[in-house]
């Protein structure tokens, strides 16, 4: 007896097929786990009970109709008991055959891995004097530009940036040494012409990609011209701090209003606005062109807000105010730095946020074509949940919802991904390729930014994160989230520690006419709870019951994300297929001035201004 299989001839075995009719026939009922004992004994056909030992076989006489199948009324033949001793010698080699198997592609795989970075490593160096080249040698330099890339912070010291073009090809890729000019150069050596054409090709791109890592980086701040004298407008910082934030804001407020009634002022104040379209023209325009050679996941939104300074110089000769000319230049300093941040004023004589977007059905229409009115506009919800890691890393997990279709008390995820804020690796400040950021004391302020994601793959995250992940539950409240006290409506289990949660309840239009899609959305923030006794303790994790609540918009195009979004798939070398020109993300909206190449986007700051007048807080709520 050499296995388990061996056990009984092979001619006496019953087949499935035989053992489901029998089955069927005298109705036999096999216990669901033939492993071990069973306390269900086996039914003959007369009704009684045929008890199973232990490795001993069973036999089975199958009874019918006159005339039927003989063979099925023969003698099927002892059924093996598969809980004898041999199913667990038999279940030893099936788990010894699966480990062997395991280990074998184990170690070809790290073997493979193995010769692979022995390759890479030695066509890293200058390929030795004895490696004889074809008669089609090829020898190519490339010139590196140092001064604006230093050439071993950005590749590397042995270049090991460029290892996959030379997995991908096969050549030797090093620094040339004997440069005569004393400049940096790359050499390929190869004997296929196409390849080393191909490698160049490669070689710029990844010159280009890097110079957008680092020169990519526009920043212009802007403000509008109010409906006063600018000639005698004073604007004044309100020093603020946001909730769980430690940094000091300054939020601006202008001073001493006149109302402006001359011909003067209105001419000034349009030459003002005509040229702040063109500055952010010209930032938008360069930003597209770099951000094509830019990799990873990039993301243009316009989003609204109240925009405060972080860094700024303070009004000269100490004065407590800023003259508009004077504010206006400190924007335009390099070393000035500001964000937006939510801050809609939600409430209005007029009317709330939500009642002013049902009402402007001259500007907005339902984005979902089956909604008919805006006041029946239904809203979407989604929950960002935020970690805290070693060395203050944050990792946040962004989670879509939508109504579950088999309980209407519960919502289903529709979307989920996890994002890291990128991390500074030395060619640049950790600021968005593109942030344009409008004050506008008559209207909400608002910022046009590109932003780059660091999305992470689900591989790269911890399994006790994954696990958390799925133990998200939404459910539906008393009301649609959008008015009066927040309540968290989000759980989950307690496996991960989590510093931060934000739900966001959102209306979602269109704008009337167009492509563009505006969001109007309500933040509500639990923060983790303050920590009393020792740390690491469970009340550490446990969330502060009270929220923050904040108002925010934007406006984005899906055009713009399905372009953007071949930045993310780049490997190295490749660059997006899709133009840079202006007319391609802001098209013209009427055919009289289609000929015009800038006419899209002078529409599409026309409508961000009616949008920023309609998300404007109360009047003289941002004057002194």
């Amino acid at each position: 007896m050499e296995d388990g299989h061996s056990t009984l001839p092979l001619g006496n075995l019953v087949d499935n097929r035989n053992i489901r009719t029998i089955s069927h026939q005298l109705k036999i009922y096999w216990p669901s786990n033939h492993q071990g004992d069973s306390p269900t004994p086996a039914r003959r056909g007369t009704g009684a009970l045929m008890r199973r030992e232990r490795g001993t076989p069973v036999w089975i006489r199958g009874r019918g109709a006159r005339g039927s199948n003989r063979s099925q009324h023969q003698i099927a033949g002892p059924f093996d008991n598969r809980g004898g001793p041999h199913a667990t010698t038999r279940k030893k080699d099936d788990n010894f055959a699966k480990i062997t198997r395991y280990l074998t592609a184990k170690e070809i795989r790290n073997d493979l891995n193995e010769k692979r970075q022995l390759m890479i490593e030695q066509y890293r160096q200058k390929p030795d004097p004895s490696i004889k080249f074809r008669e089609t040698a090829r020898i190519m330099l490339f010139l590196w530009p140092e001064d604006e890339l230093p050439l071993e912070m950005t590749l590397g010291k042995s270049l090991e940036a460029l290892d996959p073009i030379r997995a991908d090809f096969g050549y030797y890729i090093y620094l040339y040494d004997d440069s005569p000019d004393h400049q940096k150069y790359i050499r390929v050596d190869g004997d296929d012409h196409g390849k080393i054409i191909e490698i160049v090709k490669q070689l710029r791109a990844k010159c280009a990609n890097l110079l957008a890592e680092t020169g990519v980086k526009t920043k212009l701040y802007l403000v509008q011209a109010p409906p006063v004298d600018i000639l005698k407008a004073e604007i004044s910082l309100m020093k603020c701090r946001q909730p769980g934030s430690p940094n000091i804001q300054a939020a601006p407020f202008l001073c001493g209003v006149e109302l402006l009634d001359d011909d003067a002022g209105v001419e000034r104040k349009n030459l003002l606005r005509e040229k702040n379209e063109q500055r952010m023209h010209s930032a938008v325009d360069q930003s597209l062109h770099g951000v094509r050679f830019l990799a990873g996941h990039v993301r243009m939104r316009v989003n609204f807000g109240k925009f405060v300074l972080e860094n700024y110089r303070i009004p000269p000769n100490s004065k407590e105010r800023y003259s508009f000319e004077e504010f206006r230049s400190m924007l335009l300093y390099a070393g000035t730095k500001g964000r937006l941040i939510p801050g809609l004023c939600f409430n209005r004589a007029e009317g709330d946020l939500i009642t002013r977007c049902s009402q402007a059905s001259d500007l907005l229409a339902p984005f979902d074509p089956q909604i008919e009115s805006l006041e029946n506009n239904i809203p979407l919800y989604a929950v960002n949940i935020e970690f805290e890691g070693a060395n203050g890393a944050l990792l946040r997990l962004e989670v879509e919802f939508k109504s579950s279709r088999y309980r209407p008390d519960l919502f289903e995820v529709s979307h989920r991904r996890w994002l890291k804020p990128q991390s500074d690796n030395g060619l640049g400040e950790k600021r968005p390729p593109l942030q344009i950021g409008i004050i506008d004391f008559e209207r909400s302020d608002w910022q046009l930014e590109i932003k780059a994601l660091d999305f992470q793959e689900q591989s790269n995250i911890e399994h006790s994160l994954k696990s958390f992940d799925h133990s998200i539950q939404f459910t539906r409240g008393l009301t649609d989230g959008l008015r009066g006290a927040a309540t968290q409506r989000v759980s989950f289990s307690n496996i991960a520690p989590v510093s931060q949660i934000t739900e966001k309840s959102a209306l979602r239009y269109c704008l009337k006419g167009t492509k563009y899609i505006f969001e109007l959305a309500r933040y509500d923030t639990y923060h983790r709870a303050a920590c009393s006794g020792r740390q690491y303790t469970d009340d550490c994790s446990q969330m502060s019951k009270t929220a923050e609540t904040t108002w925010g918009a934007s406006i984005y195009c899906q055009e713009w994300d399905n372009m953007l979004g071949q930045n993310g798939s780049f490997r190295v070398g490749e660059t997006a297929d899709w133009s840079a020109s202006l007319n391609i993300f802001f098209p013209c909206l009427s055919d009289e001035d289609s000929a015009d190449e800038n006419a899209g986007f002078h529409q599409f700051i026309g409508l961000v201004n009616k949008v920023a007048k309609l998300l404007a807080p109360e009047k003289n709520s941002t004057v002194v």
